[in-house]
This record gives C-alpha cells, structure tokens and sequence, in this order.
C-alpha cells in the first residue's frame, strides 16, 4: 500500500477538527491508497461526498471509502499526493535553492537608549563570532531633543567600538523621506506621513518605526528585533533541532511558565546558535526547498499537521516563506492570559499541574515560549518581538498605531498573499524589559482597533477572487476605504458585523475547549466559563442596543475610527506602488535611514 498525504479542499474548511481521518482506496490502475490528515476538516460533508463514510458520535475519526475516479481528480488537483512523491519535489527544489545572509538587524525603539545599545552590542556580536558581517539600522521616535541627541551620541560611540555601519531613522529623516516617496510614487503626501506619523490625537504610533525598517529594508532580508530583547539564544526543556514540520493555521508555539525570570533563565539550555545563519538557512526559501534541505540533513519530517493547501504548494515550489520567528524567554510579550485558556497538550499540562500553577501560569508573564520543533505554518498567530522578514518581495505595511500592529500585519500578509508561509524556529531568545510584568485583567467583550481591522478584512477575504498578490492588496484597500466612506449609520453596521464574528468565535473556541476536556479541571473551567458568561451576556446587549454598544467597549475612546479605517483603507491601497517607489529610490542610493 502506499502512503499518500493531502488535505480537503479550502471550502470545506469550515467546522470542527477531526483527530485522524483514513481514506483508503484503490487508485485506478488497482493500487491501494491510504490518506492520513490530522487537520482535516469538515469531516461530515467530506464523508456525505463519499460513496461510504462512518465515525463515532463526535466526528473523532473516520474511515472513508471512496472511487477510484475520486481519488485519481483528487490526485490530479494536487490535494493528494504520494509522500515520495512530495519528498522528490522537496529535494529537487532543495538542490536548486541558494542562501543569501541578512544585511541588516533592524530595531525600533522610543527612548530606551540603554536597552537599545544592550541589543546592539548582543546582537552583532553573536553575528561577529560566526563569521557574518551585518549593518544595523534602528528607527526611533525620540522622546525629546536631549533624547535625540544622546541616541545619537550612544550610537557612534557603538558603532566605532564594534566596527559596524550604524544608520539611523528620526523625525527629520522620517519628513524627508515622505517628501521624497511621495514625489516618486505619485501616492498622496497624506498617505505616507500617516505610514511614518500616525494620524493625529490617535493611538501610541507603535507601527511608524516598523514601516519605516520596511522602507529601509526594501529588496533586502532583515532581523527585526526589539529593543528590550538580547541574543543570547538556548532551548526549552526536551525539544528538538533535529525534526521539521509543516502545518496549517495553527500557532505551533509551546509555553513553559516561571515565577520569576530568574527560574525561566534558569530553565533555558544555553546554545551555541548562530542566530543570522539559523534565520537566513529559512527566509525568503520555498516551502518545498526547506523541506529538501532538511531531508538531505537526515531530519525527520512531520506533513500530519498540513493544510489544503501544503501539497500544491511542495510540488508546484509556489509556497514561499516571507517570515521567520524564533522563540523568546522572559517577558512574553503577551498583554492579556486570555488566550492561554485555550492551550493544549503539553503546554495545557504544565498550567494546570496544580492550582497555585495555574493562578501562576495566567498572572506571571515569564515563561519560556518557543516552537518544540522547527514548524512552517501557513497561517497562524504573528509576534514581530524577533522576526525575520524577507523584503526582496513587496511584505504589507503594518498599522501605524495602536498595540497588537504585529497581528494586523500577519493578518494582512495571509490575506493577500496566499503563498506565504511563517517558519518557527526551534530555539529561543530573551526578552528582558526592565521590571516585572504581569497580564492586566482585560475585559473580555473589549475589543481592539486591530480586531475591527481584521474582522474587517476576513469579510473581505470572504468575497475576494483569485489574483495577483498587488491587485489584491489594491481591492482590499478599496473595501476599506468604501466602508469608511459609508454614513455613520452604515459604518458601525459593518463595524458590528465584524466585531460580533469576533465575539462569537471567542464564544464557539471556549465552548470546544470546555467540552473537548468535559469541564474540567474545576479550577480551569471556573474562569473559562465567567469568561463566556461575560461575552455573552455583552453579545446580549449588542444585540439589544445595536451597534452603540461596540461605539463604547473599544479601545478607541474618542478615535475617529471611522477616519482611522479610511487611512488604512488608503495606506493599504497604495502600499504596492509605495515599496514599488521606495525600490526604486534605493537603486538611486536614496533611503529613509542615514548613516551615523
């Protein structure tokens, strides 16, 4: 019999997650075929397709007969395919592949000059141990002119004593350079100071830095670190370096939780990893090529995991890989616990080993959070604490204010271009702000400008047709930009609409979590079940009040954000032509940073 992996079809993607399924069949010249997926979806209407199809009650597994014409239409899509064959094209594509190094540690940063310079000098050493000669480029929004000018002065002093281009992003280089990209792309002068400036009386501008190390980055492949992190890379407890995985839209991040920093430090198996190798070995590379290269390594390969979407993808060498994410320890980085109550496996184990562990686990914010073995997601959550980001393709911007612009990007990158794969690396770095943290209790029918955004484009994504990764930039930035156009009274029902799938997803994936472990342990389903109690009882009064009731749970206070989705609607419209001309202006040696 041979093994044959796939996964359903994008349209079937609907409900409920099937642990194994097994579709045994004959291929049309008497062969056996065995299908195995342990992320097939909609296992139900898959089945009631099928000449046959049985399962228990609750849809855990199924064994499905079906024709042989079935299967060869199957075969033929590239929705199933033989492992060999996926491991032919893997290595084919492997052979063929090269690296490239990074060129640039990229860092944004606010006033934190001594963290600032910490994250210099970890970083570029480790690339100086393992032979890799890199520039860094750091975008700052200075606190004040004294602010400014101590940077400065920090920065040369740094950049002599490690022999290391240093370039630097502020305020002036920030106006110049909006002058300067809106003249070559012919796009607004508005749209691109609201890129690199924010709109006015909103948010904490968190994104300008990042969109301003995108312009930077243009056409090149760049770390981008925060400020409050350190390169001092290990491992969490019992992972390995030696197996790769692929899988659908899923976070593959596991946590280990700590009192203290101190006993996660503790925890961490120091590695010699050369950090810049680790991620150029990933970035930019096709999915197929990375696979090639790992199985001619002699690693183990994990396909269980995959979506649809996987096999076409390995044999047609189209699904690329557009970011790369280690792990961290230390902070978390994590603002709310509300999205530990739904772990699972190991990492739901180790928060419930004991009551006075789990009020641990869900107030402290120090853990140890890292991918137990090398993972490319197509999909996923997307942390930009330490992210590699491969900018020789056009990436999308990211909001320019407002906290979670990490996961409006992530959001926005899968939505546009379908081809994009993230790849978790199986180690991890620190992240140390100064202090203690701890989760803020936050309400949960709040929601945040980053939600309404991305309940709003999953709408769009919902009626968007197949086209070219620029084209769907442009018509999503369209449907921006109409909805914000709409009366007042059409604007909050699109708002609505958007924030109550937010809502009622929350509600579904707590409700499958607490019947998935039968209510239980107590102390668990206690909180989970005030949680649900919380939303639904506001999702009540949504309904009840209508669209007033999202005007007053956001985070946007007295935002505009009615405005605020136009400008992103504009921004995200004319994002293709503004990297397109920020190219463009680096071939003529013109760049938003300048040297120090």
């Amino acid at each position: 019999m041979s093994t044959v992996r796939g996964w359903l079809p994008a349209r079937l993607q609907v409900t409920r997650l099937a642990e194994h399924i097994t579709i045994v069949a004959s291929t049309t010249s008497g062969r056996r075929v065995a299908f195995e997926g342990a992320s097939a979806r909609n296992v139900r209407e898959w089945a009631a397709a099928s000449r046959s199809g049985s399962g228990d009650v609750g849809g855990e597994s199924w064994r499905v007969e079906l024709g042989n014409d079935c299967v060869a239409q199957l075969m033929k899509s590239g929705i199933l395919a033989e492992e060999q064959t996926l491991r032919a094209s893997a290595a084919q594509a492997g052979q063929q592949s090269s690296v490239t190094d990074l060129e640039w540690i990229a860092i944004p940063t606010r006033g934190r000059v001594g963290a600032l310079a910490r994250a210099i000098r970890s970083y570029v050493g480790n690339a100086c141990e393992n032979g890799h000669r890199v520039s860094v480029v750091v975008a700052d929004d200075p606190t004040s002119p004294a602010a400014l000018q101590n940077t400065h002065n920090v920065l040369r002093i740094l950049s002599r004593r490690l022999g290391t281009p240093i370039h630097y992003i502020g305020l002036m280089e920030r106006r110049r350079y909006a002058r300067q990209l809106a003249c070559a792309s012919g796009v607004h002068q508005s749209v691109v100071e609201f890129a690199l400036f924010g709109a006015p009386l909103c948010g904490e501008p968190i994104g300008i830095n990042r969109n301003a190390l995108l312009f930077h980055g243009v056409g090149e492949r760049v770390l981008s670190v925060d400020d409050d992190t350190r390169c001092v890379p290990g491992r969490a407890p019992n992972t390995s370096a030696r197996s790769l995985a692929v899988a659908g839209d899923i976070d593959p991040t596991e946590f280990w939780y700590y009192p203290s920093r101190a006993a996660a430090m503790s925890d961490v198996r120091v590695a010699g990893i050369d950090v810049l190798g680790a991620h150029t070995a990933v970035l930019g590379q096709t999915v197929a090529a990375v696979l090639g290269r790992h199985i001619r390594e002699g690693g183990d390969l994990d396909l269980s995991r995959a979506c649809c979407h996987a096999a076409p993808d390995i044999q047609a060498v189209t699904g690329r890989v557009y970011a790369t994410l280690n792990g961290i320890y230390g902070d978390s980085a994590m603002h709310s616990a509300q999205g530990l109550m739904l772990c699972e496996g190991d990492s739901r184990a180790r928060m419930l080993v004991s009551e006075d562990g789990y009020r641990m686990a869900t107030t402290s914010r120090e853990v140890i959070r890292q991918a137990p073995s090398l993972t490319v997601v197509h999909g996923g959550q997307f942390m930009s604490t330490i992210v590699g980001l491969d900018i020789t393709a056009w990436l999308p911007p990211f909001m320019p204010q407002y906290r979670s612009e990490d996961t409006v990007f992530g959001a926005t990158l899968g939505f546009v271009r379908p081809d994009a794969y993230v790849a978790h690396l199986a180690w991890c770095l620190e992240h140390a702000p100064v202090g203690r943290r701890e989760y803020k209790r936050r309400p949960h029918h709040e929601v945040r400008v980053a939600e309404v955004l991305c309940g709003l484009m999953a709408m769009w994504a919902d009626g968007a047709v197949t086209a070219p990764a620029e084209e769907r930039m442009r018509s999503l930035g369209a449907y921006l930009s109409d909805v914000a156009a709409q009366s007042a009274g059409g604007f909050w029902q699109a708002v609505s609409a958007a924030l109550r799938t937010v809502v009622v997803s929350r509600i579904a994936k707590l409700e499958e979590c607490l019947a998935r472990h039968d209510f239980g342990p107590h102390v668990w389903a206690r909180d989970a079940l005030e949680i649900r109690r919380e939303m639904l009882a506001r999702l009540v009064e949504a309904e009840r009040t209508g669209s007033e009731w999202f005007r007053q749970v956001g985070e946007w206070h007295d935002l505009d954000l009615r405005a605020f989705v136009g400008a992103m609607g504009s921004l995200v419209g004319s994002w293709y032509d503004l990297m397109e001309a920020a190219r463009a202006l680096k071939r003529r040696g013109v760049t938003i940073g300048g040297a120090l």
